[in-house]
């Protein structure tokens, strides 16, 4: 018996029309599991697919549009969400315009990359969407694919900061103090707050440069060990110092500084932080008790008036900066001055002897000296209280008169002279 082989049947054959079918099924399940709002559109701008995202986008914000905008252009259908939802402050013709050329560049193949951010007024809340334009790299037809991409939360989070940044720079602002932001080697990162303090007006020359420039001597000793201690993580007394050092128009000041660091997200010191407050008041009102309190001594230890006066004399003239002092009786009827005991640099002349008043002051000096208080004279050729000729030839530019007031009569004056105009100090009067 002869057996004869049959070949297997060949398999069923898949048709073209499911094959496709299968693809678009497979192509929209995609689309749909995108989080985006995207949109498919063809070389003319036509909207050809969207994904449910889109749809439901459409139906919650209530935009009206047949089949959810497929079949119609897309920059028409742009223009009514733009002008319906944009924030009325910003022009939604403007973020239109921009749109259409972005996806014209795309389409032409001008760019292959066109984004856009866009603020977003829903009925409930206020959005932030961006907008990314791609070309759809395949063999065909040209096809755009469009994502509109929720970053409410990123902006959100920017517009915080933002925030954030400036209530800490409105606090830096409105504070008194010099505050420097150093690396851990002491140099100037930036000045946050006290330019002016400094009397500095570009402060780009001293950026990258030492902080400790700005102190001498023991000064800068503690500065460098305040630095020092706050690059090593500690606070402690080591940290803080007063220091002294003039401003670059020469005003001297006094400083009481603090040196901190700045951690790092390691938690150790990636920067510092120093903050200076200008004390010199205090520090001045300090310097001048503890310098009473010397001449008051001095005072006391001294019966010969003549050499009191030239060693009280020499420390006054040595802490004011003063060219002469003297001690005066007043004579207010014979309008005479007699000067028995003076201290005088060697460039001035000695005062010691028999004056004028009138030669020296008016009849409004006068009279503001019989109360008692001081007179403050800032440059004798401008006060009208005051005689030039005769002052300036003893090199007698400004001065301080104590009147000493005896029965009801000026009688003595203790005078405090300067060569030169000088704008006394409140803490100096």
């Amino acid at each position: 018996m002869t057996t004869v082989a049959t070949k297997p049947a060949p398999p069923a054959c898949i048709q073209p029309d499911d094959a496709l079918r299968e693809s678009q099924r497979f192509l929209r399940a995609a689309l749909d599991a995108l989080p985006g709002h995207i949109a498919v559109l063809d070389d003319a701008g036509v909207i050809l697919e969207i994904n449910a995202a889109w749809r439901r986008f459409s139906v919650e914000n209530k935009f009206s549009s047949v089949n959810y905008g497929v079949g119609s252009s897309y920059l028409l259908y742009c223009d009514q969400i733009f002008s319906q939802a944009i924030d009325p402050k910003i022009c939604h013709q403007t973020c239109a315009q921009t749109c259409a050329a972005g996806i014209s560049a795309v389409i032409s193949g001008e760019q292959d990359l066109f984004e856009m951010e866009y603020p977003f007024r829903s009925p409930t809340e206020e959005r932030w969407f961006v907008m990314r334009v791609t070309r759809f790299q395949s063999p065909g037809p040209t096809r755009i694919v469009i994502v509109h991409d929720d970053c409410t939360e990123r902006k959100r989070a920017e517009i915080l900061l933002r925030e954030s940044e400036s209530f800490s720079r409105s606090i830096i602002n409105s504070s008194p103090d010099c505050i420097n932001e150093l690396d851990l080697d002491g140099n100037l990162l930036s000045l946050l707050s006290g330019q002016a303090l400094l009397g500095i007006e570009d402060i780009r020359p001293f950026i990258n440069k030492s902080w400790l420039d700005f102190w001498a001597g023991e000064d800068r000793v503690a500065a460098q060990c305040a630095v020092a201690s706050a690059a090593a993580g500690i606070i402690d007394s080591t940290n803080n110092f007063v220091g002294f050092f003039r401003t670059l128009d020469g005003t001297p000041k006094w400083w009481d500084v603090a040196v901190t660091p700045i951690l790092g997200a390691d938690g150790k010191p990636a920067r510092l932080l120093s903050v200076s407050r200008d004390v010199t008041p205090r520090k001045r009102a300090e310097m001048n008790l503890a310098f009473l309190a010397a001449i008051s001594h001095d005072l006391m230890l001294w019966t010969n008036i003549d050499e009191m006066m030239q060693i009280v004399g020499a420390k006054l003239a040595a802490y004011f900066n003063l060219s002469s002092c003297a001690f005066a009786d007043i004579d207010e009827a014979a309008e005479q001055v007699v000067i028995t005991h003076d201290w005088h640099r060697d460039d001035v002349q000695s005062l010691i002897g028999t004056h004028w008043l009138p030669d020296f002051v008016g009849d409004e000096f006068v009279r503001m000296a019989r109360t008692g208080e001081a007179i403050v004279v800032g440059d004798t050729a401008t006060d009208a209280r005051t005689t030039d000729v005769k002052l300036a030839a003893l090199k007698i530019a400004s001065f301080i008169c104590m009147p000493l007031i005896r029965d009801q009569q000026w009688r003595f004056a203790l005078c405090l002279y300067h060569a030169a105009p000088y704008d006394w100090r409140e803490d100096e009067i």
